[in-house]
């Protein structure tokens, strides 16, 4: 892997059109002469060390259709020039330290089909041209920040929408009936926000919901009977503390726990790219589970060189199995609380005992 400091000479390559430097160990700034490159249609800086802020100078990238700076140290607020991008059909800023505002120059983009700002520490309300000046866009991700106020009801008018994400902020009001205007809404995600009121009916007339989570929030009523709601591709339900007074399901967090797992010892995500469709994270790993337990696990937590390899990939072998157990299809049929303890408790004496006898 490549590492050191971006070399601002690059510049010079003034017929550059496409800049991929992802998955190294680059460090430092991104240098402000990136912007003398205005042919450049694609930008992947994704996956470095880069600290400090966006340079303004990006925005005179006016053939830009693709901007990538997720999973760095990025810092400060996101330019205004970056918002003048018209050309722009994905930006993916997440995974960053980035604060301020979404400006209502967002709707300048009137291209953009995915926007990624999830993962930062962005505050203040979602502004309301979000849903009137992006017609094209298809993945709305803007969980794991500190947004607030209502969810704008003119989110309603992206009709392209498949995936949004508005979780783990702090998101007031009532869900807005309008989401239910959202024909072709796979992935809806509200869930650890602060809503209210009832869920409006039309959300469950989404026959292409893939996953429904909206628990940890303040939500309240009575759900439509089963014959009422057309939801024939749901895969995921997530109701617990639905209601202040409602009931905490258990098997929704046992199953939520089983995807932490994934989650940690895969280094993905279930909004990650690669998932969509039929293709979910727990799909991945089974699929690859029967091949070998190396396909699924992160690099870096197990290697071929690692002392003890063996003892190690059959304690990763058995953690995902546990993982799968943990979100089987029905509720009824995940493996319970107490029996996750116990599992877990002899994979780790399994493993120490084993590299304590490999080490005699």
């Amino acid at each position: 892997m490549f590492h050191g400091k971006i070399p601002s000479t690059l510049s010079s390559c003034k017929q550059l059109r496409e800049l991929s430097l992802s998955s190294n160990y680059f460090s430092g700034t991104i240098p402000k002469e990136i912007g003398n490159l205005t042919k450049l249609t694609r930008l992947n800086l994704r996956q470095n060390k880069l600290q400090g802020e966006i340079p303004e100078e990006l925005g005179n990238l006016a053939e830009l259709e693709m901007l990538w700076l997720q999973n760095n140290s990025l810092t400060g607020t996101i330019p205004s020039s970056i918002f003048s991008l018209s050309s722009l059909l994905n930006l993916d800023l997440s995974l960053n330290n980035f604060t301020g505002i979404i400006p209502s120059s967002i709707g300048n983009l009137s291209s953009l089909q995915k926007l990624y700002l999830s993962d930062n520490q962005l505050s203040g309300e979602l502004p309301a041209n979000i849903g009137n000046n992006l017609p094209s866009l298809q993945t709305l991700s803007l969980y794991v920040n500190d947004f607030s106020g209502a969810i704008p009801k003119e989110i309603g008018n992206l009709t392209k929408l498949t995936d949004l994400y508005l979780d783990q902020n702090k998101l007031q009001g009532k869900i807005p009936h309008e989401i239910g205007n959202l024909r072709k809404l796979e992935w809806l995600m509200l869930s650890h926000n602060k809503l209210v009121g009832v869920v409006p009916a039309p959300i469950f007339n989404l026959s292409t919901l893939i996953s429904l989570q909206i628990h940890n929030n303040s939500l309240s009523g009575s759900l439509p009977s089963s014959a009422d709601v057309p939801l024939p591709n749901l895969e995921e339900l997530f109701l617990w503390e639905y209601g202040r007074e409602g009931r905490v399901s258990t098997n929704g967090d046992i199953y939520s726990f089983g995807i932490m797992i994934m989650e940690t010892f895969t280094a993905k995500k279930p909004t990650d790219e690669i998932f969509n469709g039929e293709m979910t994270l727990r799909r991945w790993v089974n699929d690859l589970l029967s091949i070998s337990v190396m396909e699924v696990v992160d690099a870096n937590l197990l290697s071929w060189k690692d002392k003890h390899f063996m003892t190690k990939e059959q304690c990763m072998s058995f953690v995902f199995n546990l993982a799968m157990e943990c979100t089987v299809e029905s509720p009824n049929q995940r493996i319970n609380a107490k029996e996750i303890v116990t599992r877990l408790s002899e994979i780790r004496d399994s493993l120490l005992k084993n590299v304590k006898e490999g080490n005699s």
